[in-house]
């Protein structure tokens, strides 16, 4: 697919981050991002990024694996284009789950449909398993840290709905896990 670049107001040698599948998200020095609606840097799709080998230091992708076609040819484009860190996110196996549980404890029932759409029409092409995508890093002199994205149960219960006193009390509840998040830091003495 090809790529148009817009608002390139600097020289790219310049950049030094790089968020793939931006969205809404303003961090980085260049923004990437398929859809024109989140104004990115460039257009273009991650699968097939128009950079030079080691162009960033660093490069931040969350939750763009599982949309893709082929995630494991965006993988190795976000390798070649790093050349430090890249930090990665996907969502688990039962992402959709807590959001169905807030809507129907927060009784906004008209979003339950949507989250049960959401799964049906298979929206997430894939489901990324985390050892996978670290075995790959490794095989390619990466340094793999994972962490779970997590929050409080009670957060399900819609914390703005909640008496003070009681929202006082959620930081003391069971975590859950939506998602995972890898950051991994090239060993540079190593060959890729």
């Amino acid at each position: 697919m090809a790529c148009r670049y817009i608002h390139m107001t600097r020289n790219l040698t310049t950049f030094k981050t790089l968020n793939v599948g931006c969205g809404k998200d303003q961090w980085g020095d260049v923004r990437l991002d398929i859809k024109r609606e989140f104004s990115p840097t460039v257009i273009a799709d991650a699968q097939n990024l128009p950079f030079r080998e080691k162009s960033f230091k660093v490069t931040k992708a969350m939750n763009v694996l599982e949309h893709l076609n082929e995630p494991s040819r965006a993988i190795k484009q976000l390798i070649d284009i790093t050349g430090e860190k890249l930090i990665m996110s996907f969502p688990t196996e039962w992402d959709v789950i807590p959001h169905i549980m807030s809507s129907f404890i927060s009784l906004n029932w008209r979003v339950i449909p949507y989250y049960t759409r959401y799964r049906t029409l298979r929206w997430h092409k894939w489901i990324i398993k985390r050892e996978v995508v670290v075995k790959f890093l490794t095989e390619r002199g990466w340094r793999c840290t994972t962490k779970k994205g997590r929050y409080h149960v009670f957060n399900i219960l819609g914390s703005r709905r909640l008496p003070s006193r009681i929202r006082s009390w959620i930081r003391f509840s069971p975590l859950v896990t939506d998602a995972y998040i890898i950051e991994a830091q090239y060993n540079s003495h190593e060959k890729r």
